[in-house]
């Protein structure tokens, strides 16, 4: 009898421990699944701006590139909101299990089905995605509902009551997503990436938990038998019930599920070869060439023109066509910003002019006889190309009209080559794109001779005047335009690092004059002694202190702080004292003088004046606006243990931040923002007259300011956090997008857009 006590006392013991255990086992990796899945949440967003441009830049109207534009910041806005509305709903919900006293309690259908919504196609498109996952991680998710269920007492649990099972984790990704306030075609988009970055991590996260569970002894053993199903029986959640029995993997998808499946577009768009855009344009061309024929008006120039070339390249090269239609503004001569004139709007609508009209004379000198539509197409895409540049919002003004000048040049390169339009690498392409990118990246207005002005100057002189345009020229000058770039990205890491440092002094200094500000506040609290007193500590001695925190890096907790603290107090004590009515006596003024000069006087000598005169007035008769009580001689010579709230003064000063109560949806970008130091930015200047790209250089932690610079590592703003996320929302400040495409495939794009538009309208 008695051991047959102690071996159930000792099973008893061990199947508590086995249940702790297992307890243990599945909160681990309940959080592990919380942390994966969320992880990858942060790499959806992270990938969604890139992949939204994509759908933008291939959007058949002006409509859906605007809808895919749009969904970027709303996709920035919301990323935080939505992330920790899904987390909070793994960690609240996702092991039921474990907190269960009734074992399979809490893991029934109806608390893990997918929500009902009111949007069928919705439903349907995140069923798919549920379904598939389960397909591809039938043999785990089968697995764990058989261990799972030999942990509840061999009760049957089918795979849509597995924790973290696909249904479920929909279940919680819905509400989340619905945060989004997008279009159809967008929200599907959303899911796509999540099924990408998010389910996709569930099977690593299943294999684990069944190995965990092996491990540890729970059905080593199990076998997986297939069975073939019929279109009827697809439903994967009712496949696995404990009986061993799970879906074929390549087995038909029921009704629903390939409906479900057709209501998701791919990741990526089927965008056009240039081809193909350059074939639907010359289409479009031809057909706006027929509208407008009955409308359009006689060319107007100073002289007739007549059908005299024998060919576009011999029109290209008459002297009228620049004599007729010159650039309003010439290439500057000297060096560049010597003399810096002024380009407007207006300026630039007479340089739209200009290329339109060089384009009508060179098809009028050519004649509609032997022009042909070939011809006729390369000369109006060019110039849209050309107009494309002059409405850069990014590329400063002075660059759009230097680079005008190359405008015929490129039309008879566009001419002669054939493959100039449809080739992304051909030289003399990729010269004009590197050349309005580095416009973009490294020329201000304000500072022409800072930037990359000069080489631009110069290349565009070369190609003007240079007789042999090949392919090894076009590459030299590339060359060149690459080492000024790698020079100028030098100097501009070089200037962010002085500006960098000279902001973080000045952080420092405004963060160690808080410290002191509160430091001397804290001496002086409640206490009314001579003005002299007070005028030495919050002058002298705050100036005293503010260097020695500087000096320490803003140490609070030094030995010296402490001795500069119970200086302080030693000479409110002397004044207490003397304000009582009793003199201040010889030992004493000594003692006083001999810590003020060794403190006070040995960082900052120059003071020694002031200290003379602070012992002087309390060596005077007291002054007693307030009437002090007698106090004893004061100690000088032990220092006074720091105060509770004098130890928090760092920590207090680090905590003051001029942000909005937490929670607000600016509060969660302001909170984002914080994570992305060295991000740019695009932000509409101050005169409202355009915008320019910021890099966010450096985030203060302790106040959470923000520090923009531009291109050349200068200085442009420094705002809080909540300020710069309130201007996100507003639309003044905007992520940048890294262009998904070069510039003129971005631009065949929006010409065929646009005459798509225009033919239709």
């Amino acid at each position: 009898m008695m051991q047959n006590s102690e071996q159930h006392s000792h099973r008893r013991r061990y199947q508590g421990s086995m249940q702790t255990s297992i307890k243990n086992t599945l909160r681990e990796w309940e959080n592990e699944v919380a942390q994966s899945l969320t992880e990858g949440f942060r790499q959806l967003f992270a990938s969604s701006s890139e992949v939204l441009l994509e759908f933008a830049d291939a959007a058949e109207n002006n409509r859906l590139q605007a809808m895919f534009f749009d969904a970027q910041r709303e996709f920035y806005l919301k990323e935080e909101t939505i992330i920790g509305e899904f987390e909070r709903n793994l960690r609240d919900q996702l092991l039921l299990i474990t907190r269960s006293s009734g074992g399979a309690a809490g893991l029934g259908a109806d608390t893990l089905s997918l929500v009902e919504v009111e949007d069928y196609e919705r439903s349907l498109a995140l069923e798919t995605i549920a379904k598939r996952t389960i397909d591809r991680q039938l043999s785990e998710l089968h697995g764990l509902a058989q261990r799972l269920s030999a942990l509840l007492g061999g009760r049957p649990l089918a795979i849509d009551q597995v924790p973290g099972n696909p249904m479920q984790i929909m279940r919680f990704f819905d509400p989340a997503s619905r945060k989004l306030d997008v279009e159809k075609e967008v929200r599907l988009v959303f899911y796509t990436l999540f099924d990408r970055y998010v389910m996709s991590r569930l099977g690593a996260l299943y294999a684990s938990l069944n190995h965990r569970l092996v491990d540890m002894g729970i059905l080593p053993n199990i076998k997986f038998e297939y069975q073939r199903f019929g279109r009827g029986d697809a439903a994967g959640g009712r496949a696995a019930d404990g009986a061993g029995q799970v879906l074929d993997q390549d087995s038909e998808h029921g009704a629903a599920q390939e409906a479900g499946a057709a209501a998701i577009s791919p990741l990526h768009p089927t965008t056009p070869t240039s081809a193909e855009t350059l074939s639907a344009i010359s289409s479009l061309l031809a057909e706006r060439r027929r509208h407008e024929q009955a409308t359009v008006e006689p060319l107007s120039t100073s002289v007739p023109i007549s059908a005299t070339a024998a060919s576009v390249d011999e029109a290209i090269a008459d002297e009228r066509v620049l004599g007729e239609a010159p650039i309003p503004l010439p290439i500057p001569s000297g060096p560049p910003g010597a003399k810096v004139v002024a380009i407007d709007a207006v300026l630039l609508k007479k340089v739209q002019m200009a290329l339109q009209k060089q384009r009508q004379i060179i098809k009028s000198l050519v004649g509609k006889e032997r022009l042909d539509r070939r011809e006729e197409d390369i000369i109006d895409i060019v110039g849209m190309l050309f107009e494309a540049m002059l409405n850069e919002e990014l590329l400063a003004n002075s660059v759009k009209t230097l680079l005008s000048h190359l405008h015929t040049r490129y039309l008879k390169i566009a001419v002669q080559s054939e493959d100039f339009l449809e080739n992304s690498a051909h030289p003399a392409r990729r010269l004009f794109e590197r050349m309005l990118d580095a416009g973009i990246k490294w020329v201000r207005e304000d500072k022409l001779r800072a930037g990359i002005y000069p080489q631009l100057q110069e290349i565009v002189t070369r190609v003007l005047g240079h007789k042999t345009l090949d392919d090894a020229f076009f590459e030299a000058q590339i060359a060149e335009l690459d080492s000024a770039e790698k020079k100028l990205e030098q100097q501009s890491t070089a200037a962010e690092d002085r500006t960098l440092e000279a902001e973080r002094g000045r952080a420092r200094l405004e963060q160690a004059k808080a410290i002191v500000k509160q430091t001397v506040d804290e001496i002086t609290a409640d206490i009314e002694v001579s003005p002299a007193v007070i005028t030495f500590l919050s002058t002298t001695y705050a100036d005293y202190l503010t260097l020695l925190l500087l000096r320490s890096n803003l140490d609070t907790e030094s030995n010296a702080w402490s001795n500069a603290y119970s200086v302080g107090e030693a000479l409110i004590a002397a004044a207490v004292y003397v304000a009582g009515g009793q003199p201040l006596g010889p030992e004493m003024r000594e003692d006083l003088n001999r810590r003020l000069e060794g403190s006070v006087g040995s960082l900052i000598p120059h003071h020694e004046q002031n200290i003379r005169r602070v012992i002087e007035a309390l060596d005077a008769e007291p002054e007693k606006a307030v009437k002090a009580p007698a106090a004893p001689p004061p100690s000088l010579e032990q220092p006074t243990p720091r105060p509770r709230a004098v130890e928090r003064t760092a920590a207090a000063a680090e905590e003051a931040q001029p942000e909005r109560p937490a929670g607000t949806e600016d509060q969660r970008v302001a909170d984002k923002l914080m994570r992305e130091a060295g991000n740019w930015f695009v932000m509409q200047n101050t005169d409202a007259k355009g915008e320019q790209a910021v890099k966010l250089l450096w985030v203060n932690p302790h106040t959470r300011n923000m520090l923009f610079v531009d291109q050349h590592g200068a200085k442009v703003a420094l705002m809080p956090a909540i300020s710069v996320a309130q201007k996100i929302r507003e639309g003044v400040i905007r992520p940048k997008q890294a262009e998904a495409s070069s510039f003129v495939a971005r631009s065949l794009r929006r010409i065929r857009r646009a005459l798509e538009d225009s033919v239709n309208a």
